[in-house]
C-alpha cells in the first residue's frame, strides 16, 4: 500500500545492470520481477517536459534509447513486456508466486469472489482451488478456473 510513510521506499528497477568496471549492461539474476529505478513515476503519469508531439515520461526515454542507437534494445524491452503481461492475464494465479498481481485481478475482474473471500494472504490464494465464503456458511468459491469475464 502505497502512502505518505511508505512513498519514499517505493521503487521499481531495471531488469538489466552495468557492472561496477563499467562494462556492458548485463541481466540481474531473478528477482521475481522487483525493479528498483527511483526516478520512475508511481501512480501519476508523466508527461516528458518539452515533448512535442506530448509524450509520456517512459516514452520519451524509450525514444532517448533510440537515439543512442540502443532500438534493438526497445524492441527487446517491448517485446519482453508485452509477453510479461499475456503471460500474466493468461495463466494471472500461477504467473504471480507472491499473489499481489492476482489478488488486484481478481478484485477487478471478479469482484462479487473477491469481496466475500478472506484476501489478507495473497500468496496462499494462488496455492488454494478454492476459499471458503465469509458471507455464507458452507459455500467455497472456486479459484482454480477462473478467467476474464466476457
Amino acid at each position: 500500500r502505497l502512502d505518505e510513510t511508505t512513498r519514499s521506499m517505493a521503487s521499481i528497477r531495471s531488469l538489466e545492470h552495468r557492472p561496477e568496471d563499467g562494462g556492458s549492461l548485463v541481466g540481474r539474476p531473478e528477482e521475481q520481477g522487483v525493479v528498483p529505478v527511483r526516478a520512475a513515476p508511481i501512480n501519476e503519469y508523466l508527461k516528458a517536459r518539452g515533448s512535442d508531439p506530448p509524450r509520456t515520461w517512459v516514452s520519451a526515454l524509450l525514444l532517448q534509447l533510440v537515439n543512442y542507437n540502443a532500438s534493438g534494445f526497445v524492441d527487446s524491452v517491448r517485446s519482453w513486456f508485452r509477453s510479461s503481461v499475456q503471460h500474466l492475464l493468461a495463466k494471472p494465479k500461477e504467473a504471480d508466486p507472491s499473489g499481489d498481481y492476482f489478488v488486484a485481478w481478481l478484485r477487478e475482474c471478479h469482484r462479487e469472489i473477491y469481496s466475500d473471500i478472506d484476501t489478507s494472504d495473497a500468496s496462499l490464494l494462488c496455492k488454494v482451488q478454492q476459499k471458503k465464503s465469509t458471507s455464507k456458511l458452507g459455500l467455497f468459491h472456486n479459484l482454480k478456473e477462473l478467467e476474464i469475464p466476457g
